[in-house]
């Protein structure tokens, strides 16, 4: 399957996303680095994650809703932007179908 609940995007993928990135923007600090946390890069530990951080973020409309800031941004508006207007819109259209 291509998302964390099937084919589609889901609840599941809009929450999951967002706790990722700022787990991976955490691991990438260098401060972080000697902590040596197994998951940074996440493509040399978890390639099946990797893949679909890669498919969520080839979502039609994710560069116009996720703009990163670097990996020293934390949970913030462009994450909330993202969850509202691409994965919200994905995870109803599954929904109503």
């Amino acid at each position: 399957q291509d998302y964390l609940v099937g084919d589609a995007p889901s609840a599941a993928d809009l929450i999951v996303y967002p706790v990722v990135q700022q787990l991976l923007r955490a691991a990438a600090r260098e401060d972080a680095r000697p902590l040596d946390l197994g998951v940074y890069p996440l493509r040399d530990h978890y390639a099946h994650m990797d893949a679909w951080v890669q498919r969520i973020e080839a979502l039609s409309g994710y560069d116009d809703a996720y703009h990163r800031t670097g990996s020293d941004c934390t949970l913030c508006e462009a994450d909330i932007k993202f969850l509202d207007e691409v994965l919200r819109p994905a995870v109803e259209t599954k929904d109503a179908d």
